[in-house]
């Protein structure tokens, strides 16, 4: 099943600033709707659009990486917070323990 039957899908497109591939779809009446390739993939995949409470994960780290087997789908609070304490492990600290970057 098509979650976005009656949309005529656009793209990818580059994101000029972030660099990850976007597509949008556009229906007859010109309603628009913009996503992450990520995100197509997967709800294409899965024949149903996702919540906005999932998100779509990149397994090895590479958000350019689209490929449906480096993609799986979890819950956007553990998402959010798994990526904080990633970016804080490699944040760089001061003598006093504060970080510097």
């Amino acid at each position: 099943m098509n979650p976005y039957e009656g949309y005529k899908l656009y793209g990818p497109y580059v994101h000029r600033f972030s660099k990850r591939k976007i597509v949008y779809l556009r229906n007859s009446e010109d309603d628009r709707i913009y996503l992450n390739l990520s995100r197509y993939v997967m709800e294409m995949h899965l024949g149903e659009r996702l919540s906005p409470q999932q998100d779509v994960h990149h397994v090895n780290g590479d958000k350019t990486d689209d490929r449906l087997e480096n993609l799986e789908v979890i819950h956007r609070a553990p998402h959010n917070s798994s990526h904080a304490v990633e970016a804080n492990a490699r944040r760089i600290r001061n003598k006093s323990g504060q970080f510097v970057n």
